[in-house]
């Protein structure tokens, strides 16, 4: 089996190589400032193969984002009903959350730290 090394990294002309690899290699070219010719040909990567390898990663990386995108997407915030009399002990706040729709969700001073908490995990996600 014929092998041309660059670091520890080996390219095994006839043999298969792993997915780690695979991205090792994809790498090692979009950082070597060489053309895609000039960096198979160095390697003795088939030009092909380099190909492939660039558009399953670029798959895999917008997956992987796409991914995270639906995770924040379906965060959704819990709503818990929270008695006014308990909350509105006279004007003092005790903290003040704005968000960038215009919306502020203000906490009176005697809001136990356990509720306020809660209610701003809830917020948050």
């Amino acid at each position: 089996m014929e092998a041309q090394a660059v670091g520890e990294l080996v390219f095994k002309k006839y043999g298969r190589t792993t997915a780690g690899e695979r991205v090792q290699w994809v790498r090692r070219y979009l950082s070597s400032g060489l053309t895609h010719r000039e960096f198979c040909r160095r390697y003795g990567i088939s030009t092909t193969t380099l190909a492939v390898w660039q558009r399953q990663l670029r798959e895999q990386q917008q997956q992987a984002a796409a991914a995270r995108q639906s995770e924040l997407t379906e965060c959704k915030p819990v709503l818990k009903e929270v008695p006014l009399a308990s909350v509105l002990g006279g004007g003092r706040w005790a903290g003040e959350l704005s968000f960038q729709s215009g919306t502020v969700l203000r906490f009176a001073a005697e809001l136990p730290p356990a509720l306020m908490k809660e209610i701003i995990q809830g917020v948050i996600c």
